[in-house]
């Protein structure tokens, strides 16, 4: 009888042994935290070309193993344009702190990948399967008006707002676009640069931009279609739609720009913005 108990005694001490360390294991893994404590999305840099095309690299860090890592059209990653984890370095290394000792964070190199300007999103996935994303595009879609019309014909690209004549000669350096009216002042024609305003304050105060067309080929005038990259650090792939009856026309365009969501800074020095 005492052997019989001595021996029940150990298997229960094996067992509780065994919980325990698979308690550590599910402490240490961490699956129940939530997901903005495992993965930092602000370290994303974006390299604007006249093209309409952007590069985007960049660091995520995390707290567990990265299982995935896409730049995709829909905020769950199921639409993938980029996988980033198939386009280059895959090295996941944990970091040492200042006593050199190795925490628990893992860094990953986004690889330099080129994709045009469209809806975007930065989504991640943990070896948990918990998920964060990071919205990197804004849309952008206003009715202007042309010259004799009520309707706005300024437009801040970087702020994503649109003016009336009486506010941007307020504040001209918030308007990087303007409406392009016909000759008799009743129809839009095509997007210009706000530098290029009849109003003397308007074009002498405007924030700068320049403009490109299908093929990249910097345009000096209006576009109906085409890229606009401004001095502030946005790039937007844009469409004007024809004039309705009142002479207004509808601007529709994806806009990248600096600070935006996981973007650290949107590149744009490689363009000269003259007026």
């Amino acid at each position: 009888m005492k052997k019989y108990t001595k021996f029940a005694a150990y298997v229960m001490a094996l067992s509780m042994a065994a919980f325990g360390f698979a308690s550590c294991g599910d402490d240490e893994d961490d699956d129940n935290a939530s997901i903005e404590e495992q993965i930092s999305f602000d370290g994303l840099n974006v390299v604007a070309q006249s093209t309409g095309k952007i590069l985007v690299d960049g660091n995520v860090t995390a707290n567990t193993k990265i299982k995935s890592l896409v730049l995709a059209s829909d905020e769950d990653g199921k639409t993938v344009i980029v996988d980033l984890l198939k386009n280059g370095d895959q090295t996941k290394a944990k970091e040492i702190n200042e006593a050199g000792e190795k925490e628990k964070t893992f860094t990953l190199s986004i690889p330099t990948s080129e994709v045009d300007v469209q809806t975007l999103y930065l989504v991640g996935k943990t070896k948990g399967d918990k998920k964060a994303s990071s919205k990197i595009s804004e849309e952008l879609t206003y009715t202007i008006g042309a010259k004799n019309s009520s309707t706005g014909s300024y437009l801040s690209i970087i702020d994503n707002k649109q003016y009336k004549q009486a506010e941007a000669e307020a504040n001209p350096a918030k308007v990087e676009v303007i409406a392009e009216s016909s000759s008799d002042g009743s129809t839009v024609t095509g997007i210009k640069r706000a530098t290029e305003a009849v109003s003397a304050t308007i074009s002498a105060g405007a924030g700068k931009s320049a403009l490109f067309d299908a093929n990249g080929k910097s345009v000096t005038g209006a576009l109906t279609t085409g890229t606009i990259i401004t001095a502030s650090g946005a790039i937007c792939k844009f469409s004007l739609g024809e004039s309705n009856a009142s002479g207004d026309a509808t601007i529709t365009g994806i806009t990248i720009k600096s600070g935006l969501g996981a973007i650290k800074k949107v590149d744009v020095s490689a363009f000269s913005f003259s007026k």
